[in-house]
């Protein structure tokens, strides 16, 4: 809790050590290296958030949700293995989930308008969470291509939400609350 809290403040450092030190007394927890993944993916240290979701979801396979994720992070590495994003990649339209949705918008072959179209549609429970994981992904690739302006209004509408427990959530607030951002 203090990890996040910190997190919230813009103490980066100070919350990605609270993260590791968790990750430190409960090295079995794949939460623990998805959350120390989450701070670090936050503060654009790529490389070490992939190592954590990877970590993650080596402990726990059916944290699928951290498919997009480790995604970005190997994207931004220039360190993709499609291989282990094929099952995805080759299936069929009708049997795609959400969590599928995120990795094709990020391979290109989903468009932003599409992907925030089908989280309109979510049935009740899920189209908030989806649309704000939507928003912030797009706003992050849109960030990746330069166009940080255009992002920040993406990460407004994911904050829209409120979903504090979201981690998109989160990185789309402390994106907007950091000092990197440029408004």
């Amino acid at each position: 809790l203090r990890a996040t809290a910190r997190l919230n403040l813009q103490k980066s450092t100070d919350a990605v050590a609270d993260y590791r030190k968790v990750v430190e007394m409960a090295p079995q927890n794949p939460m623990a290296h998805a959350d120390l993944g989450f701070a670090l993916f936050f503060t654009n240290d790529f490389q070490q958030a992939q190592q954590q979701f990877r970590e993650a979801m080596r402990l726990d396979p059916q944290l699928r949700f951290l498919a997009p994720w480790k995604l970005a992070c190997e994207i931004r590495l220039n360190q993709v293995d499609q291989a282990s994003y094929q099952s995805v990649l080759s299936k069929p339209e009708n049997e795609r989930d959400w969590i599928d949705l995120l990795v094709l918008f990020q391979f290109g072959r989903v468009d932003a308008r599409s992907l925030l179209e089908t989280a309109s549609k979510a049935p009740a429970d899920a189209r908030d969470p989806q649309l704000c994981e939507g928003y912030y992904f797009i706003g992050m690739e849109l960030q990746r291509r330069g166009r940080t302006n255009d992002a920040i209004a993406y990460w407004q509408q994911a904050t829209s939400r409120k979903l504090p427990k979201l981690s998109a959530y989160r990185g789309a607030k402390f994106a907007l609350d950091s000092n990197t951002v440029t408004r």
